[in-house]
């Protein structure tokens, strides 16, 4: 047997061998060094074709498992990984997409402790961030993000229901004052007008002239419009009226 003919034997059972253990990229090479060699049998051509067909499909999965890795799914990325090199065993980037995958799982549960420790510190602006961060990486743990925020929420909304009450404590407060000093300057005023008009009549018994009580009169009424003896002013008027009569 020559040499070239025991390589071409070496080379068809190197492909068997690597056809059923689903090497694809070694079936592949070891047909290209076969073909140097001399025509491809029949058969060598069909397990190169069903070759480049599992290839295919393994790039398919592995297109969609980066694109789940890129939206984080991390957890059903490595799933079409996994799908991937059960097609073909020996793709080169089913290993790194693995890899990247469990990488990306671990920074996920370090951020998500990360959250847990902001909250615990109640540093909640940081854990909000850090959620945001946490939906890159891996979405299925955002049910566990919100579940440690759920208590700031609550804070949140509490802290808002004490500043509307406080508001509304001190719209009444408020409100309660205007009308205090409102009767106390109404009690003031009501004062100011009986002693005005108390040293009002003292002056107009002294003045014997209808004519300048009369003056008296007018000038109180201007500086005193609201006064509570109006009724009084108002008999005044009349019976000067009557008295030209």
């Amino acid at each position: 047997m020559t040499r070239e003919i025991q390589l071409q034997k070496e080379l068809v059972e190197a492909i068997q061998s690597a056809y059923l253990e689903n090497k694809f990229y070694e079936v592949k090479q070891n047909c290209e060094a076969l073909k140097q060699l001399g025509e491809l049998p029949n058969y060598i051509i069909k397990i190169i074709d069903k070759a480049d067909t599992a290839i295919q499909q393994a790039e398919s999965l592995l297109e969609e498992g980066e694109s789940l890795l890129a939206n984080g799914y991390p957890n059903k990325a490595i799933e079409c990984f996994e799908k991937a090199k059960k097609i073909v065993k020996d793709h080169p980037d089913v290993e790194t997409g693995i890899e990247r995958c469990k990488t990306q799982l671990i920074e996920a549960e370090d951020c998500l402790e990360k959250i847990k420790k902001a909250v615990d510190e109640e540093d909640f602006e940081k854990a909000l961030e850090l959620k945001t961060e946490l939906e890159s990486l891996n979405r299925d743990l955002v049910v566990d993000a919100d579940h440690l925020l759920q208590d700031y929420q609550i804070l949140k909304k509490e802290k808002k229901k004490r500043t509307l009450l406080i508001g509304l404590i001190a719209g009444l407060v408020l409100l309660g004052l205007i009308v205090v000093v409102a009767t106390y300057f109404s009690s003031v005023q009501k004062i100011q007008d009986k002693k005005a008009f108390i040293n009002l009549t003292k002056i107009a018994e002294k003045t014997k002239d209808p004519r300048k009580r009369l003056v008296l009169y007018k000038n109180f009424l201007s500086k005193y419009p609201k006064t509570l003896f109006l009724s009084y002013f108002n008999a005044v008027a009349r019976a000067f009226v009557e008295s030209f009569f």
